[in-house]
């Protein structure tokens, strides 16, 4: 359990035990008034009570009617940021794993050379990410249904010398809080038995931000108060065959 929501766990349990020791506790010998057990006989109305029952403090005379609304009032707010929370979190995973199985399908056709042999004719790095997300997304006209808004997905696409050696690049630039300005622009074409490393990253709405859960990572820009979905594939592509024009 992430410590955000043991927190806000406890902070309910907190609550809900004072409720219940509330009730066992002895009202002071000066006051005669209606008892916090709530039995039947000792449930009455103001108006009904005479003044010499409460010779003293006589406004804090329990009165049993709408007990459970104030109770549910006390622990509303730590039980319902509770719910949100774990809303928050479990619909964030699910989005994760979505992400996740959408960019092993997209960089499967990386690993077969498949994608290179299709796109043989272009060398604008540009154009071949778009093309790469039009193969996780689907064209315009059928697109491929995900839980995480396609569109907005940035990939980076590059070789390396060995698989010990690949290190992802980091979308977020921390210190503003926005997209890292070179995420996004990289595409390196991947020829039969290189090592490729592809991170795809995408920003997802946060919906909750109770009790301490924060999973924004975007604090400017137009994806503020976004969180972020990345993934990252490393593999060596299969020894396809380059027939006809050049792959890369």
């Amino acid at each position: 359990m992430m410590p955000s929501l043991q927190s806000a766990f406890f902070q309910t349990l907190f609550f809900s035990r004072l409720l219940l020791i509330g009730k066992f506790i002895k009202q002071p010998a000066n006051f005669v008034c209606l008892s916090v057990d709530r039995q039947p006989d000792q449930c009455r109305t103001r108006s009904s009570v005479k003044h010499s029952e409460c010779a003293a403090g006589g406004i804090f005379i329990t009165d049993c009617r709408g007990s459970v609304a104030v109770e549910f009032a006390i622990v509303a707010m730590p039980f319902l940021g509770l719910v949100g929370a774990i809303l928050q979190v479990a619909f964030q995973i699910w989005a994760a794993q979505n992400f996740e199985r959408a960019l092993q399908n997209t960089v499967r056709t990386i690993f077969t050379g498949q994608f290179q042999l299709a796109n043989a004719s272009q060398t604008d790095a540009a154009t071949l990410l778009s093309l790469l997300k039009t193969t996780m997304c689907g064209p315009t006209t059928a697109t491929t249904p995900v839980v995480f808004n396609c569109r907005n997905v940035k990939f980076d696409v590059s070789t390396v010398n060995s698989f010990a050696g690949a290190t992802p690049p980091k979308p977020i630039n921390t210190s503003s809080g926005t997209w890292t300005s070179s995420f996004g622009t990289n595409y390196a074409c991947a020829k039969p038995g290189t090592i490729v490393m592809v991170t795809a990253a995408v920003p997802f709405p946060t919906f909750f931000n109770l009790l301490g859960l924060d999973t924004r990572q975007f604090t400017s820009g137009a994806e503020n108060g976004f969180s972020l979905l990345t993934s990252t594939a490393v593999f060596r592509t299969e020894p396809y065959q380059m027939t006809g024009a050049a792959a890369c």
